[in-house]
């Protein structure tokens, strides 16, 4: 045991077991190193130990074994698919290792994985190894399925049929625009003819769209028709209405698109519309129509110039002298029939404080009306024996109690036509009835100063009396 050495645990060492010295190589040049438990080669070396504190102590010896109380560390090897498994044991202090707990290779487990068969790719089956993922084969193959159209349409994986040739509805049936034409009011308004027998028998989610665009905001005013809105029979036909085409707005294009469903695709039939190209084709033998027509196109222009819509685009601008010649040249009086207390009745609890027209897009007449509470209101207007209702209160801002009523139900052959107005309250009078017209408006504004409006109001009555001309239209009296 003279030769015998330990490893110190708490520096890794070499320490003699008798003196507790450290050890060294002894070389050539004088000098100590002490060797970790890890130094592979130390056997059989030359070696020199000292005892502590006494450094002139040499003792030479030659190192016959190490002592090492080892500590293993394992790290597992899994086996795999080819290769057997095993254990590596190493010792955290010397390094000493050596191989145990071997186990067999696993050897390969290849399952089936089906891919099915599509319309243009065929079928098979892929063999993999669940362990390691190797793939041993590809199999079983199965033929395409090939596609099954049925009208134009793969059942199977929704393809188009290249041959297919739609057949689309017919006749009455057919998605087809079967007219439009223009009705003149005090604003103008498109009449749009489709077959009724359409919407039950082909197509489905049928819908008519028309619009315009806004020259200056670029913003389209669009209206949609459905089976659910309102229309009219007129033969063959259902008849719809786009109103509110402003007369600024005459030289812009009217757009109608009637869109339907058939078989699962959506079909789109569409047309444009011009007001001023009606206007112009529109010129011919009729003298009353002529003047109409020249008059149309002169209100709308001065609506265009009052309003500063499109003014470098003037609807009449195309006028030659022949058709400039048709125009209304004559200004008849007109006569101011406004008032608010028309007929009266015991202690209303509404009034009319005033009455005008507002023509920044179209030609209507606005009401103000004072009431407290607007439960069960109505204004009950009368044109030529004819009432309307209006329910809408639009609050005048900074009034209380205070509103506006619009009434836009006057044709154009009716700017002279007075109009009665009263407020009531579920169906009985509250205030006292009032009477107003367009040409009470046009007395008052046809020496404005206001830029456009004195031609405007002019423009606006020659036309109105050249509609009520050719409608050989002539206002019933007031009761």
């Amino acid at each position: 045991s003279a030769n015998k050495f330990i490893i110190d645990s708490s520096n890794g060492y070499f320490k003699h077991v008798g003196t507790g010295s450290y050890l060294g190589v002894y070389t050539t040049k004088p000098d100590w190193r002490c060797y970790s438990p890890l130094h592979s080669n130390i056997a059989n070396q030359t070696l020199r130990f000292f005892v502590q504190g006494e450094g002139s102590t040499v003792m030479y010896t030659t190192l016959d074994s190490v002592a090492c109380d080892h500590d293993y560390d394992a790290v597992v090897t899994a086996p795999t698919c080819e290769n057997g498994g095993y254990t590596t044991y190493t010792c955290t202090a010397c390094g000493d290792s050596y191989v145990g707990d071997e186990t067999a290779a696993l050897g390969h487990d290849f399952q089936g994985v089906v891919t099915a068969p599509t319309c243009t790719e065929e079928g098979y089956t892929t063999y993999t190894c669940v362990h390691c993922g190797e793939v041993d084969e590809v199999s079983d193959y199965v033929d395409a399925l090939g596609h099954n159209y049925v009208d134009g349409t793969c059942s199977g994986c929704g393809a188009a049929d290249p041959d297919y040739t739609v057949v689309l509805p017919t006749g009455d049936l057919e998605l087809k625009l079967r007219g439009a034409s223009l009705q003149l009011g005090a604003d103008l308004s498109l009449t749009v003819k489709v077959r009724d027998a359409m919407f039950d028998g082909g197509y489905s989610d049928i819908r008519l769209e028309v619009y315009m665009i806004d020259a200056l905001t670029g913003e389209p005013r669009v209206a949609t028709f459905t089976n659910d809105d309102p229309y009219t029979i007129d033969g063959k036909n259902r008849v719809y209405i786009y109103t509110g085409i402003s007369p600024k707005m005459m030289n812009d294009t009217i757009y109608l698109d009637l869109y339907g469903t058939y078989e699962g695709v959506e079909y789109l039939a569409s047309r444009t519309y011009s007001v001023r190209d009606y206007c112009y084709n529109t010129f011919g033998a009729d003298s009353n129509l002529n003047t109409l027509i020249a008059d149309l196109l002169n209100f709308g222009a001065a609506h265009q110039v009052y309003t500063g819509y499109n003014v470098e685009n003037l609807v009449n601008a195309d006028m030659n002298d022949t058709q400039k010649g048709y125009a209304s040249t004559e200004v008849k009086t007109y006569n101011n029939i406004q008032n608010t207390k028309y007929e009266m009745i015991d202690n209303p609890t509404a009034s009319f404080k005033g009455a005008t027209l507002v023509l920044n897009d179209r030609v209507e007449i606005q009401y103000t009306v004072e009431v407290s509470d607007l439960e069960g209101v109505t204004v009950e207007l009368v044109a030529d024996g004819v009432t309307y209702t209006v329910s809408e209160f639009e609050p005048v801002e900074g009034k209380d109690n205070r509103y506006y009523v619009y009434f836009r139900g006057l044709e154009a052959k009716q700017m002279r036509t007075a109009v009665t107005a009263k407020v009531c309250r579920n169906g009985v009078a509250i205030s006292n009835t009032a009477l107003y017209s367009v040409e009470s408006y046009s007395n008052k504004m046809q020496n404005s100063e206001l830029p456009g409006l004195a031609d405007l109001v002019k423009m606006m009555m020659f036309y109105g009396d050249s509609a009520a001309r050719f409608f050989s239209y002539t206002p019933k009296e007031l009761a």
